[in-house]
């Protein structure tokens, strides 16, 4: 009897979902629930300024010897035809005897080489200093890619592959991002299809973790939904003092799914709601928080982008 009368509340509970209309949520909230949740505003800013260096470095690196250059190559040679400094340099990060130490400068070269009567031309890089025009240089060649060449000992790019490494900082902005994206979705859905309910504490763990050097804690807390049913939902906070200041704390629920919750007072931007529903707006600091650092990581991509077609 108890397990029907439980199957018949969650049918009710779907119903009055379905049939609800969703209620009004002003744009500055929904746009703070979703972007500001989470690691998100960091994770953001992280990922646009590792894109900088990916846009500078990335598409300057030689990735084709991991594919280009394997096996047996063909070996030939060609004559510098040119040779200049390309504007980019290694090194000159640190500091000497007071003074800025400068890179060393990356020259490019460019040459002509014959094969089977047919002449190429390439261009490579090197540290160090220019070649002389006129100046004959050992070339090598995948076999079954004559036209794709290099100058032995050097590169098809300004950069070596090592500085791909720079692609780990948007690795560990998005890294961020994601988690904080799915939890401002759930967030933005509780907010307009979720039910008010007060929630009991009735435990409270300290965990492992550290977020800017506080502890985090699992909360438990206990509330009835609106068919008088009983509830237990957990959440993770390193600012537990938010859910601790009153006896009972406001939540939103999902009728369908009881354990998936958000605490009122824990939610981005702090939205007022009243005891009927109805949810105000956000103000406009907490709003700029949220968006600016995604569209300030957007802008970065596109500049990058539109730069690279150029």
């Amino acid at each position: 009897m108890e397990l029907t009368l439980c199957a018949f509340g969650e049918i009710l509970a779907a119903m009055n979902v379905l049939t609800n209309q969703p209620r009004e949520v002003p744009w500055s909230t929904r746009l703070t629930a979703l972007f500001g949740s989470g690691l998100q505003p960091f994770g953001w800013l992280f990922f646009g300024f590792g894109m900088v260096f990916v846009f500078v470095f990335v598409g300057s690196a030689d990735v084709s010897s991991f594919f280009k250059f394997r096996g047996t190559l063909g070996k030939t040679e060609g004559i510098i035809t040119s040779s200049e400094k390309s504007g980019y340099s290694e090194g000159g990060s640190g500091r000497r005897s007071g003074t800025r130490r400068k890179g060393t400068p990356i020259y490019r070269h460019d040459y002509t080489y014959q094969i089977n009567g047919v002449t190429q031309q390439g261009v490579s890089y090197s540290k160090g200093g220019a070649l002389t025009p006129g100046q004959k240089v050992q070339i090598e060649f995948p076999q079954s890619q004559p036209a794709t060449s290099r100058i032995q000992g050097m590169r098809t790019a300004p950069f070596g592959p090592v500085v791909l490494f720079v692609l780990i900082f948007p690795l560990v902005g998005l890294a961020m991002v994601v988690p904080g994206l799915f939890s401002g979705w759930k967030n933005l859905v509780l907010l307009t299809r979720g039910e008010l309910a007060r929630g009991r504490l009735l435990a409270k763990q300290k965990t492992d973790a550290h977020v800017n050097k506080q502890y985090v804690y699992q909360l438990t807390f206990q509330y009835t939904d609106q068919f008088g049913q009983q509830h237990q939902v957990q959440t993770k906070t390193h600012r537990p003092e938010k859910l601790e200041d009153d006896a009972e704390e406001r939540l939103l629920y999902d009728p369908l799914r009881p354990s998936r919750a958000a605490f009122v007072d824990t939610l981005p931007g702090a939205p007022m709601i009243s005891e009927e529903g109805n949810v105000a707006g956000v103000r406009l600091k907490s709003l700029l928080g949220a968006i600016l650092p995604p569209l300030l990581a957007l802008l970065v991509v596109a500049g990058g982008l539109v730069l690279k077609t150029l």
